[in-house]
């Protein structure tokens, strides 16, 4: 995502990680995923951080744009996946949507789709988005009508037999929103004003670290050319993980700590920085509280591949 995680009414999208792979496990071996979408061949987490690092990892270097991972507001709990993606041998990127049992039937997909075609006109500069479905996958098919798309024909596959709907939006116009179309929930992104709220203010880095008062959680103060500048407290070991697809700026404005490498540690001291590689194992460990500057890629989860409790998935901007 070029810019801060979009939100909706009730839903939280952001790029997937290679942490997400035990929940997209799960999704591709739904069965109404694998009869709508096909079997993905996905059957362990292993075979799912592939299948990040050859789809959705991958766009978001090539493009910037993917498909992103949707989390309800407020518990963050993973629900389902939805974004764009450029496949053969349509003309235009393509809309796809896919939700977890417990979670369809609820808005959710017509919801998140609105918020990612606006993301589409506004910041990648998109004209037309197409998507594709089974005929007779009426769920689907309706959500793509409220959203404004038309059928347009048919599409198959290289190599496959089924013949798919195929849809097309134009983005000339505004994209449907909240109220619009019956869409549940306003579909609005952290991006909405970003020009004008950041590239014209100065930041003061003393107020924004006064306003943070837990350690291991980073806030969001700034964003350029789709990066996240970002103030974090920490005290105590970290988490061992790695970013498979970025890499990290970690700079001390106050006080130190150790970068933990497998077959080596460093020492970064206030006024220092260091980077760290993507697809590099590593713990940052910090004896007393330490006041770090972050500057990595938007989307990128402060517990990479590892998930589990301090895993931050929307940081909040101050």
């Amino acid at each position: 995502m070029t810019g801060m995680a979009l939100e909706t009414a009730r839903l939280t999208l952001r790029r997937l990680t290679e942490g997400d792979a035990g929940f997209l496990l799960e999704l591709l071996n739904d069965p109404d995923f694998v009869r709508n979408n096909g079997d993905r061949g996905v059957r362990t987490r292993a075979d799912a951080r592939r299948y990040l690092r050859r789809g959705a990892l991958a766009s978001y270097r090539r493009l910037g744009f993917g498909h992103y991972l949707v989390a309800a507001r407020g518990s963050g709990e993973a629900i389902g996946i939805c974004g764009l993606a450029r496949r053969e041998p349509l003309s235009d990127p393509d809309l796809g949507f896919a939700f977890l049992p417990a979670h369809r039937g609820r808005g959710y997909a017509a919801e998140a789709s609105a918020a990612v075609l606006e993301e589409a006109r506004e910041a990648h500069g998109l004209a037309r988005v197409l998507a594709v479905a089974l005929p007779d996958n009426r769920p689907s098919v309706r959500v793509l009508e409220k959203l404004g798309f038309r059928r347009e024909g048919s599409v198959r596959w290289p190599g496959e037999e089924t013949d798919l709907a195929l849809f097309a939006r134009e983005l000339g116009a505004s994209p449907a929103r909240a109220g619009d179309e019956g869409l549940p929930g306003a579909a609005k992104s952290g991006r909405s004003g970003r020009k004008e709220e950041v590239a014209m203010e100065v930041v003061n880095l003393e107020q924004k670290l006064s306003r943070i008062t837990a350690h291991w959680d980073p806030k969001i103060v700034g964003e350029l050319n789709g990066q996240h500048v970002k103030l974090v407290k920490f005290r105590g070991p970290f988490v061992w993980h790695r970013h498979e697809a970025e890499d990290e700026l970690f700079l001390v404005l106050h006080g130190a700590f150790e970068m933990e490498y497998r077959e080596r540690t460093v020492t970064v001291r206030a006024g220092e920085f260091v980077i760290v590689p993507r697809g590099v194992e590593h713990r940052p460990v910090a004896a007393e509280e330490v006041h770090v500057l972050l500057f990595e890629p938007a989307g990128t989860l402060n517990t990479g591949d590892a998930g589990g409790p301090r895993t931050v998935a929307a940081p909040e901007r101050i």
